[in-house]
């Protein structure tokens, strides 16, 4: 039998560090338990409405490493969260870099791909964009994504 474990985690928006010390204490608190996988919230290392920071390289690179450091906390536990994926080979129309609301996956510290993937995350496929989200304005959707590539959603 499988045991998973959820951590809701109270997510600081912009604070990635902070965020990181809740999440490594889920890691540990699930791990100590024997949960064989952790699922944690989409966009847990980020925060949500965080406006101006996403077009910041440094908060961008800063997400990436604490990615890593998910991945790497990843040994005798599977892990899954939700973050920002950025890919700087490509750029939006504003000349920006890339950017995904993305859910990974990593085991034995190493992000793992999806069957059939191309990136070690999965993008996001519908875009909030009402009320207070504004998705669109800062990620590219998996449907966007397939559409410039010429390839199906699947």
């Amino acid at each position: 039998m499988i045991k998973i474990a959820t951590a809701q985690i109270d997510v600081i928006p912009g604070n990635i560090r902070e965020n990181w010390k809740q999440i490594e204490e889920e890691i540990e608190r699930a791990r100590k338990a024997g949960a064989h996988m952790l699922v944690l919230p989409e966009m847990c290392l980020t925060g949500y409405l965080i406006g101006d920071l996403w077009d910041q390289s440094a908060f961008l690179r800063e997400c990436e490493a604490y990615n890593e450091k998910i991945a790497a906390a990843s040994r005798d536990i599977t892990i899954l969260w939700g973050s920002c994926a950025i890919d700087w080979k490509k750029t939006n129309d504003d000349g920006r870099p890339r950017k995904y609301n993305a859910a990974f996956a990593a085991a034995n510290g190493h992000f793992l791909i999806p069957e059939k993937g191309r990136h070690p995350f999965v993008i996001k496929t519908l875009l909030p964009n009402y009320r207070c989200f504004d998705d669109r304005r800062y990620f590219t959707s998996l449907r966007q994504e397939a559409l410039e590539e010429g390839l199906s959603i699947e």
